[in-house]
């Protein structure tokens, strides 16, 4: 059985409909690409932003929505560990580039923790 959608509504969105979304914290994206692939006898790399892991997609990138602000973000590739204070802008994507655990500068990065 086929349904229609509902018509959409134009009319103007309320006072408190604006302060909300005002108020609201708009997500930022962190997207690390490791420069070394994983292969036979090389470990993916793996993070995680303030204990959330962050997700591997089908090229080895990872990524992970989070709320602006600073975070502390771990990096494990080979038995080794990083960990980095990073800075995320609401509604931004921070692009950073990986190499083992370490990372490439980056003025919203810093070592160590929060």
């Amino acid at each position: 059985m086929w349904t229609t959608s509902p018509a959409p509504d134009h009319t103007p969105l309320s006072a408190e409909e604006l302060a909300g979304l005002t108020a609201s914290a708009r997500p930022a994206q962190l997207r690390i690409t490791p420069d070394v692939a994983s292969g036979p006898g090389v470990p993916p790399t793996s993070a995680e932003l303030e204990d959330l892991p962050l997700d591997p997609d089908g090229d080895g990138r990872l990524h992970v929505h989070h709320p602006p602000g600073v975070a502390t973000l771990q990096i494990r590739h080979a038995g080794r560990e990083s960990t980095y204070c990073v800075e995320l802008r609401a509604c931004e994507t921070l692009q950073l580039t990986a190499h083992g655990d370490k990372l490439a500068r980056h003025p919203s990065v810093r070592k160590g923790p929060c």
